[in-house]
């Protein structure tokens, strides 16, 4: 006969305490001494930067931010047409030439659209001329096959439109592993969606977007979350003037911001400036100092460049 807690009652043997002589399952907290913490630094530093730091392609940026580090999560953003999706698949493009796995979850662009600029870039054909193979003379058609003949095999994009961020996240750590993805771009916030009910779409949004920053944090991939800024000024950008997830600013690493230098009240942060030009603000790093770096743009190619003309890690040499 099977001896319940009340037969143990009533003849006296129940235990005293509910857990003596069972095991618990207990959620213990990780408590590290001082030296343990100075070690992990000291690991970091000694590590190779080609294992954990992915380049923004310009060597002035990353010499403010001290590259891009796994684990974290950027957030580039910038008004319509600015070009943010442009930015994002130059640091695409410059990530797999090094060998390593990238990958984009696009929610609104197709395919076809990443392809142009991937072809842009690598072929260096006007943007403008990529619309009809038989408009193109037989050294550019030439170069097109090259470029399309030593194309990486590896996904690199991944079609999210219409899918909620929960089930975005599902999908996304499998690719991740399997592939070796060093770089993951979710281009772009505003239009992440959750299957959670939330009051209004400011909400939504914002518990989305936080979801799937937790979400790519644990990955141990760079992650950059595209976003769309609320100001139509001029005035330079700040964290503040993300699209309805502000508060995703101060969970972000980092927050750079593309923005075109031409209000006169700016004049003085001119330097090496001019009116007119595309910088980039560093408006929030989590290692590093803030500030504006000019970029340089190619119209035919529809694609910015280093204006220094050194597409390494900058101080570090050709670490990469």
């Amino acid at each position: 006969m099977t001896i319940d807690e009340n037969d143990k009652l009533r003849s006296g043997s129940l235990p005293q305490k509910p857990t003596e002589g069972t095991s618990v399952a207990v959620d213990a907290p990780v408590v590290r001494s001082v030296r343990y913490c100075i070690g992990k630094q000291i690991e970091a530093m000694m590590a190779d930067q080609r294992e954990t730091i992915i380049s923004t392609g310009f060597a002035a940026v990353d010499n403010r931010t001290g590259g891009l580090q796994r684990g974290d999560v950027t957030i580039v953003g910038g008004r319509t047409s600015t070009g943010k999706s442009t930015f994002t698949i130059g640091m695409v493009d410059d990530c797999l030439r090094r060998g390593h796995g990238a990958l984009i979850v696009s929610l609104e662009d197709s395919e076809r659209l990443y392809g142009k600029r991937l072809l842009a870039r690598r072929t260096g054909i006007a943007s403008n001329q990529l619309r009809r193979m038989a408009g193109l003379s037989a050294e550019d058609r030439q170069k097109i096959q090259d470029v399309y003949g030593s194309a990486e095999r590896s996904p690199v994009y991944m079609n999210a439109r219409g899918k909620t961020v929960e089930a975005i996240a599902n999908m996304i750590p499998g690719i991740i592993a399997e592939n070796s993805i060093r770089l993951l771009v979710v281009d772009y916030a505003q239009k992440l969606t959750t299957a959670k009910r939330c009051p209004n779409r400011k909400e939504e949004l914002e518990h989305a977007a936080h979801y799937l920053s937790d979400v790519a944090k644990n990955l141990n991939v760079v992650t950059i979350l595209v976003s769309q800024l609320t100001r139509n000024d001029d005035d330079k950008p700040g964290v503040g003037d993300l699209r309805d997830c502000k508060t995703l600013g101060n969970a972000a690493e980092n927050v750079l911001l593309l923005w075109k230098f031409e209000a006169p009240r700016d004049v003085h942060l001119l330097g090496n400036m001019n009116i007119g030009d595309v910088c980039l603000v560093s408006a929030k790093l989590k290692d590093g100092e803030c500030g504006v770096d000019r970029l340089g743009w190619d119209r035919e190619l529809a694609t910015f460049y280093d204006p220094d003309g050194v597409q390494q890690y900058g101080e570090w040499g050709d670490a990469l």
